[in-house]
């Protein structure tokens, strides 16, 4: 009978423990998305929606996008052009790092929270929260193209 008892008390625990640590992981990761960038993938049915074209003029349109503190905003975002493009939103040292990623791996695609990558003709969406006044870019990181220009500002009011 003290064996059951010893593993009972064993199970309950590690029961406890496991339970403890899930808690501690999913407040981190929801509080590290959040605290880490002035903005965060949102998901709601009243977000705003903003289109963006991106075209073989390797340019946005539009390029420059006022947003309130606050906000949520639904990106939709088309790609018009011939070849393919991404979008990736972040703050100057965000993209700077994006962008060597992407001059190693160039044919890397994305579609996660701040960055999409779309071929000609598609169409996809990015769903942000804008916390922080201040302001964020975007810029697409095929070879060459945020070199030519195609790159824009979100700026938070």
């Amino acid at each position: 009978m003290p064996k059951l008892v010893q593993l009972t008390s064993s199970l309950r625990t590690t029961f406890g423990f496991s339970a403890v640590i899930f808690l501690f992981t999913m407040s981190v990761n929801a509080h590290g998305a959040a605290v880490s960038k002035k903005h965060s993938a949102a998901k709601t049915s009243k977000a705003r929606v903003i289109k963006i074209e991106m075209n073989d003029q390797l340019r946005f349109v539009p390029a420059n996008i006022t947003v309130k503190q606050g906000e949520t905003v639904k990106l939709v975002v088309k790609n018009i052009g011939s070849t393919r493009h991404e979008i990736a939103i972040g703050t100057d040292e965000e993209l700077k790092e994006h962008a060597e990623m992407m001059r190693k791996m160039p044919n890397m695609k994305h579609a996660d929270n701040d960055q999409l990558t779309l071929e000609p003709g598609k169409s996809g969406t990015l769903t942000q929260h804008f916390k922080d006044k201040g302001v964020l870019h975007f810029a697409c990181f095929e070879p060459g193209h945020s070199e030519a220009g195609m790159t824009g500002q979100i700026t938070v009011e």
